[in-house]
This record gives C-alpha cells, sequence and structure tokens, in this order.
C-alpha cells in the first residue's frame, strides 16, 4: 500500500501547499504519514513517509537541516514545513540540499492545519 508524493500533491497545493525543491522525486513512493518536531523523533523514521513538521521545537535552521539529513538518510519520501509561526522561511542551504539530493521539500502556510492535511493524505494512501 503505498501512492507517490506527486499524486498526493495535487491535493496539498489546492491547500496552499508549495513545492519548493526536489522536484525531480516526486514519484517518491509514500505509505504513510508522520510528524516529526525534532532531531530525536526523526530517528524512528522507518521509510517512505511524508514528514510533517511545525518547527515548534525547532528553533533554528541549522536545527531544521539535521532534521531534514536524518529523514532524507532515513528514506523519508518527502517533508512538509509549517511556516510562518516558527520559522518564517526555509534557508536556500537546505533548498540546495534537497535538490541535490532529490527530496522533495514543501511549505505550508501556518493558516493550513497539518491534522486536516493528514487526515486527507492518510485516507488517500489507505484507500490505495
Amino acid at each position: 500500500m503505498s501512492i507517490s508524493v506527486e499524486y498526493l500533491y495535487r491535493d496539498m497545493k489546492n491547500q496552499g501547499i508549495k513545492l519548493i525543491a526536489g522536484e525531480n522525486s516526486i514519484a517518491n513512493k509514500v505509505r504513510w504519514t508522520h510528524i516529526v518536531e525534532s532531531e530525536e523523533i526523526a530517528s524512528f523514521i522507518q521509510g517512505e513517509e511524508l514528514i510533517f513538521t511545525t518547527t515548534s521545537s525547532i528553533n533554528d535552521q541549522r536545527k531544521l537541516f539535521n532534521i531534514i539529513k536524518i529523514t532524507k538518510e532515513k528514506n523519508a519520501s518527502g517533508i512538509v514545513i509549517n511556516t510562518g509561526k516558527y520559522m518564517d522561511k526555509v534557508d536556500q542551504e537546505i533548498i540546495d540540499y534537497c535538490n541535490e539530493n532529490n527530496y522533495p521539500l514543501f511549505i505550508m502556510p501556518w493558516n493550513v492545519r497539518i491534522t486536516d492535511i493528514m487526515k486527507g493524505l492518510t485516507i488517500k494512501i489507505i484507500e490505495s
């Protein structure tokens, strides 16, 4: 049971989520979603998860970069970063890393509720 990032992105972009890096790997398979708010939690990734983070526990770009590296190494399908409240933007260094390593990177406005997005995506994953 899995579905592609590209297929899920069709719904996500209708919610204001934007793909900003890693376009070459949107065919990555997704078998589940996961919320990650720390490097320790990132280490629990099993592979093929679409990662979401509010960055509420990540107070700088360096920690975010480390989480992205860990989730990529754990074979996550991509990452969606909630921007606006805790982190205004994603540094160019992170965008470059995701492009160079074929890791889909999305940004999601703060007013979009992660639970609503994840619920819809999970239903699609299960139905697949």
